[in-house]
């Protein structure tokens, strides 16, 4: 089907959607299914309605089937939009303005579910169904937007030169299928940096509890937890398109090649951003939420914004926006944050360092080059030397720290020692020799080190923990 077919489609149902939540609203309909995506525990209408304590109907048939109307148009307009982004990324992938409509609408649905979500599982609190209708009109108005521009597109045949169809352009850029795209966009979320970062979430959710974790509580944790951390890479990788430009390692990115457009980026980074939020915030916890959105916004303000171009100290202190997801899962797991949290983050912290540093030294010339204020070009090979090197005694004595507080095993800490003390003898070597080499083995080890040890300690309190 043509793009103006399915858009047409998914307008008209979202109308539909709208003049039934309107009903579901006006008559209290919401609150006759408390749960979401079933309702009272069915797929199909609950008929007979529950009952109270005097063992009356609490809600009209009517009541129920609006709101099981509301949900059922609900999925077919997810389906229609869906529906209308796939024929626009493989038909008009070259049109900015039809793509960008696309991909709001799709960010728009997805926000509009989890509020609807959210309002189900708040009793229809006031704000929230004010949100949900407002998502309801902005989506409605992108899609209206969509549908005319596509109909105007396909309705005006394309006047084409015969000269201009018999030459070939030059250099035609290839053709991206579904699978090229969909790779740049987890290339923004920084896919190696994220993994280790939601390692250190659940880590922390088992060190918290135990094994004995809702999975769904993991899952909705990890989800949000990388919609997170991936908005704040995509910023970052928008605003620092310029400097990638000029440095080697990090030309061929996305934004920095031109493969996606900049305002692509923008909208992707913030719908992982809002995205991420109504997923914690549902599913989890407000504070869980709460925390990841601060961690996301520390790393987009503090350090790409303001810290990354102004000083050498710029990976020191942005760099605590990594100290988040630790508290983000402790936070997930009992709603609160205590101690041994706010431990785990700081390890992270003073991991940071070390492990960019240590890069930041064989990759000196590509930084000199977009004069980037990194600190081996401001101050030297010899110094950043010394400063990994006592960041990373600071990080034995905080990475091994935890058994003295009863947190893990005695064999644990054996392999703790052993872990951190290679961490220190790699910086030592760095700082003995005079090349690059030892800094970049300590870079490559730094990676091994930090997954090595929250998965070793996850697995000393799954195993350490009574059945």
């Amino acid at each position: 089907m043509k793009l103006r077919t399915w858009a047409l489609l998914a307008t008209l149902t979202t109308f539909l959607l709208m003049v039934v939540g309107a009903v579901v609203v006006k008559t209290g309909a919401g609150l006759s299914c408390p749960d979401w995506p079933q309702c009272n525990g069915q797929w199909t209408p609950p008929f007979p309605s529950p009952k109270d304590a005097q063992g009356d109907d609490l809600f009209t048939q009517n009541q129920i089937l609006s709101e099981y109307t509301h949900r059922l148009l609900a999925a077919v307009t997810g389906l229609f939009t869906l529906g209308l982004v796939v024929v626009t990324f493989r038909r008009y992938r070259d049109q900015s303005d039809l793509l960008t409509l696309g991909v709001s609408a799709t960010g728009l649905l997805f926000a509009q579910i989890l509020m609807g979500a959210a309002t189900v599982r708040l009793g229809n609190a006031p704000w929230s169904v004010a949100v949900h209708q407002a998502l309801a009109v902005a989506f409605f108005g992108v899609l209206v937007a969509l549908l005319t521009l596509a109909w105007r597109r396909e309705s005006t045949p394309a006047t084409t030169a015969p000269s201009a169809r018999l030459t070939p352009a030059k250099n035609p850029e290839p053709r991206r299928n579904a699978l090229q795209v969909l790779g740049d966009y987890l290339t923004l979320m920084k896919p190696r940096v994220l993994i280790l970062l939601l390692l250190a979430a659940v880590t922390s959710m088992l060190i918290a509890v135990g094994p004995h974790l809702d999975p769904w509580t993991i899952v909705a944790t990890v989800l949000g937890g990388a919609m997170a951390s991936g908005s704040g890479s995509a910023f970052n990788q928008w605003w620092e398109r310029d400097l990638d430009g000029m440095m080697s390692r990090t030309a061929t990115r996305p934004v920095a090649s031109g493969r996606i457009p900049e305002h692509h980026v923008l909208a992707f980074s913030a719908s992982m951003a809002l995205g991420s939020f109504m997923v914690l915030a549902v599913f989890v916890n407000l504070l869980a939420a709460s925390l990841a959105l601060a961690g996301a916004l520390f790393y987009v303000v503090v350090y790409t914004l303001w810290l990354k171009r102004l000083t050498a100290q710029n990976i020191v202190i942005g760099g605590a926006a990594g100290s988040f997801p630790a508290l983000v899962g402790w936070a997930a797991a009992t709603g609160t944050v205590e101690w041994p949290a706010l431990v785990l983050g700081f390890i992270v912290f003073l991991w940071t360092p070390p492990h960019f540093w240590s890069f930041a030294l064989v990759y000196k010339q590509d930084y000199a080059r977009a004069n980037v204020p990194m600190l081996p070009v401001v101050r030297g090979d010899e110094e950043t030397k010394q400063q990994i090197f006592l960041y990373s005694v600071a990080l034995f004595l905080t990475a091994t720290s935890l058994w003295f507080f009863h947190v893990v095993s005695d064999a644990w800490f054996v392999f703790s020692l052993g872990l951190s003390g290679a961490f220190v003898v790699f910086a030592f070597l760095a700082l003995r020799d005079a090349t690059t080499k030892s800094a970049y083995r300590l870079f490559r080890f730094s990676i091994l080190w930090l997954g090595l040890y929250f998965l070793s300690l996850a697995v000393d309190r799954i195993v350490s923990s009574p059945l």
